[in-house]
């Protein structure tokens, strides 16, 4: 068998010391945009040919990682993996973690990610984990870990007898066009070589062990905001799950083709951390899903309603939770059908679902505490808009619940302009004696006018679309009607133009076009 050496091209060199190559050094850090200014990284790949650092649109979306349609990306993980599995770099790293020590440090450095050592050796630097960019550059670095080791695995099979790449134990630390047999190794048998497949596994269990117990300590981070904790779980649960997904199969095949019970044990161990860790972000998400129910139970979340009609703070929070959920509907499935003990959690669709109709629910009973009609409806509008366009904007919610808050909101609207606005319009066909008496139907539809206009001027709506239409419904209710009584009182000469300075309809609209703006 050839040496997986074989396929590294001329020019191309491999360096374990500390010194700096004479030719720009190509690394993996500088694809994900970090600095390392004066770091000497003792495991560098220098090419004569090209230097590998061109960038990418590559999404970091866990789910989209491993594509086989970025195979060609430098930048993305696959692309990544592909490169050092073809140019020899990887099986020279291996065989030196088997003989040297401080390779997996120079690894995980060349990987950019020194924070996983720093945060598995005792720190306590509560904002260096906190951090969103060490959770991505950490789960990338996973991904990239896997597909390296698989593909790397996956080589060795291809090219038959691992045996033979024990003569990279020999010492050589630059190889240029090397192969086995200017090595003289083409027909020579180490029966005394240990397997290759045994060095990756001690390799990854070493590499997969530290980052796992990083992965922990995420876990169990405190300081940071529930939503961000909620996503960080999310993210890495799927880093995980994916990692495991690519490095098991390969491991489990060599461990059959190896009779080594320490291989077995190698295996059995790495399949046991990527378990464990699996479970513990599970409970911790299924959890969370849980403390976000019993927060829309609670009567203290729903407290203050805004005077302003404005969305609820507890909306806005729930809401938060349920797109994070949405948007990782894949993950919460496994969890809801692990963790679950009711029998109509039977997907995260139903469990967001539910979250959503006791929310609404509790928005219904507490707007009651407001003591104006029009408020409450209005109130009502703004947060059902507001929970509609959050399910739309996930593409996962079924049509017909979308179908439903469409007509929810519509009928919000509808009552809402006949409380609020119905009042003001029936001044003008208030024609009594008594009435007529006291003022004129058009000074009291000016009076009611102006001061509805005067409060509601301060409430508030986010969303320009919604406030754009709610002020031409009013419009389409109110100018119509204005409209008509004027021209009952040209008709029938009812009061004296000069007592009334008659407002035309160009300023009613312009007045109504101020409204909502909080």
């Amino acid at each position: 068998m050839a040496l997986l050496l074989a396929t590294v091209s001329e020019g191309t060199e491999f360096d374990f010391t500390s010194e700096t190559n004479s030719e720009e050094p190509w690394s993996y850090a500088d694809t994900t945009g970090s600095t390392m200014v004066g770091r000497q990284v003792g495991f560098r790949l220098s090419s004569g040919s090209s230097s590998y650092r061109s960038r990418s649109s590559c999404s970091n979306n866990p789910s989209t990682q491993s594509h086989p349609g970025c195979r060609q990306c430098d930048q993305c993980p696959m692309g990544l993996a592909g490169r050092m599995v073809r140019n020899g770099s990887m099986q020279a790293l291996i065989s030196a973690f088997s003989r040297e020590s401080g390779v997996l440090e120079r690894w995980f450095s060349e990987l950019d990610l020194d924070f996983v050592l720093v945060g598995t050796r005792g720190s306590n630097n509560a904002g260096l984990l906190a951090t969103n960019d060490h959770c991505s550059r950490w789960g990338k670095g996973l991904t990239v870990m896997s597909l390296v080791l698989s593909g790397s695995i996956t080589q060795g099979q291809l090219r038959g007898d691992w045996q033979t790449a024990r003569a990279i134990r020999d010492g050589v630390a630059s190889i240029k066009n090397y192969s086995v047999v200017e090595a003289g190794l083409s027909t020579v048998a180490l029966s005394d070589a240990e397997p290759y497949g045994l060095w990756i596994a001690r390799f990854a269990e070493a590499c997969f062990s530290t980052m796992l117990t990083f992965a922990a300590t995420l876990t169990a981070e405190q300081h940071q905001r529930l939503t961000f904790k909620l996503s960080r779980l999310l993210d890495m649960h799927s880093y995980i799950s994916n990692a495991w997904e690519t490095l098991m199969p390969s491991l489990l095949g060599e461990s059959r083709l190896l009779l080594s019970n320490e291989m077995k044990n190698l295996v059995r161990k790495i399949d046991s951390d990527f378990s464990r860790e699996r479970h513990r972000l599970g409970e911790a998400i299924w959890r969370m899903t849980q403390e976000t129910k019993a927060l829309i139970s609670r009567k203290d979340s729903w407290e203050t309603i805004p005077q302003d009609g404005d969305i609820h703070k507890t909306t806005e929070l729930i809401l938060e939770f349920v797109t994070q959920f949405l948007k990782n509907e894949s993950v919460l499935n496994s969890i809801v059908w692990r963790f679950s003990d009711f029998w109509y959690d039977t997907s995260a669709i139903n469990v967001v679902m539910d979250m959503v109709h006791d929310m609404e629910r509790q928005l219904e009973e507490k707007s009651q505490s407001l003591s104006d009609p029009s408020l409450r409806y209005f109130f009502m509008v703004n947060n059902s808009h507001f929970i509609k366009q959050k399910l739309i904007c996930s593409y996962k919610v079924p049509f017909w619940s979308l179908c439903g808050r469409n007509l929810k909101v519509e009928s919000y609207v509808k009552t809402y302009l006949e409380v609020s606005w119905g009042p003001v319009i029936a001044c003008l066909h208030n024609t009594t004696t008594l009435s007529f008496r006291r003022r004129s139907s058009l000074a009291k539809f000016h009076s009611e006018f102006k001061k509805i206009c005067r409060v509601q001027k301060l409430w508030k709506v986010r969303d320009p679309d919604l406030r754009f239409m709610l002020r031409n419904a009013i419009i389409s209710k109110v100018i119509p009607e204005y409209k008509k009584h004027l021209e009952e009182r040209k008709d029938h000469q009812e009061e004296n133009s000069i007592d009334f300075q008659r407002s035309s309809t160009e300023d009613l609209e312009d007045t109504l076009k101020e409204l909502f703006e909080g």
